[in-house]
């Protein structure tokens, strides 16, 4: 039970990882577009 309930704590933690790399990659994008802009 332990295991099974830390497997997905851990599939959890992987998901929000991945859900704040593509909101930095799109918050850097977005920026990159602005500097763009600007130019």
């Amino acid at each position: 039970m332990a295991l099974e309930l830390f497997l997905r704590y851990a599939d959890c933690l992987t998901v929000v990882g991945q859900l704040q790399d593509n909101l930095v990659a799109r918050g850097q994008a977005k920026k990159t577009k602005t500097k763009t802009w600007h130019i």
